[in-house]
């Protein structure tokens, strides 16, 4: 949560919506995990469900969220228990903003960002194009950045991926490149990094103006927070993607729908 609520310390990052608060809720290892536990997550931090203690007593969350942000992707349609505990919390005003996926398909093909009521984020490179990898399609919300690790479009020398909090040793620092025995930030890409982004934006529009209801706070950042795409699509290079919805007269790029919006 680092990209959302980190102070401007000098060190690392610094949060778009800085001091703002935030829960976070484990619900996937690093072996993944049960649909299920997802769906209680999601309705855990809208405040709706309690988790339980080892010792079998209730656990509430104390600080119910505003935003949900879910930086993940499972190859599959909507399940209906997904799309039921979603709409169990978007009808108590939260908003829950969701990675499109990784894999360069429709996003209805990937829950959640495929599931109704959530706002689906594809990634977009420096240059405000879609990555190879973001999924897209009607589905899709807006784009936002990502990251793209193939590219230097700012010619700084270093990839043009998202600075990301992780953990490793033995490793070279990602802005200055000297090897050193612990790293704590990395240069990552995926629609997770866009989600962030765009949950930060909320976040900060949140604390600003904390009446907003959640269809005020999503038309806020729809309107005001973004600028538009041409006609909802953004090229691509064909030879860097395939499934291109549209081939230009060049024969050189392709079109893909991505929502129209593009986080400014």
């Amino acid at each position: 949560m680092a990209a959302i609520a980190a102070p401007h310390d000098g060190v690392g990052i610094a949060g778009i919506a800085p001091g703002v608060s935030y829960v976070p809720v484990r619900a996937m290892g690093k072996c993944g995990g049960r649909l299920s536990a997802i769906n209680d997550g999601i309705r855990w931090a809208a405040g709706t469900i309690p988790e339980f203690n080892e010792l079998g007593e209730e656990v509430w969350n104390e600080n119910p969220a505003d935003i949900i942000v879910l930086p993940l992707g499972l190859f599959r349609t909507c399940a209906p228990s997904m799309q039921d505990a979603i709409n169990s919390v978007t009808e108590r005003g939260v908003v829950v903003v969701s990675a499109a996926g990784n894999a360069a398909v429709q996003a209805e093909f990937y829950m959640p960002g495929g599931c109704e009521n959530v706002i689906s984020v594809a990634s977009s490179d420096a240059r405000g194009m879609i990555t190879p990898y973001s999924n897209y399609g009607p589905g899709i919300d807006l784009m936002a950045p990502g990251g793209d690790l193939s590219r230097d479009d700012n010619f700084d020398g270093a990839p043009d991926g998202v600075l990301s909090a992780k953990r490793a040793t033995n490793c070279a620092d990602p802005v200055t490149g000297p090897d050193v025995d612990a790293c704590f930030y990395a240069y990552e890409q995926g629609t997770s990094m866009a989600a962030m982004h765009v949950a930060g934006a909320l976040a900060l529009i949140k604390s600003q103006s904390p009446d907003l209801t959640a269809e005020e706070l999503t038309a806020t950042l729809l309107d005001r927070a973004t600028r538009p795409t041409v006609d909802g699509d953004v090229a691509v290079p064909v030879e860097s993607t395939a499934g291109c919805e549209e081939i230009t007269d060049d024969g050189a790029t392709c079109l893909r729908s991505v929502g129209g919006r593009i986080l400014d």
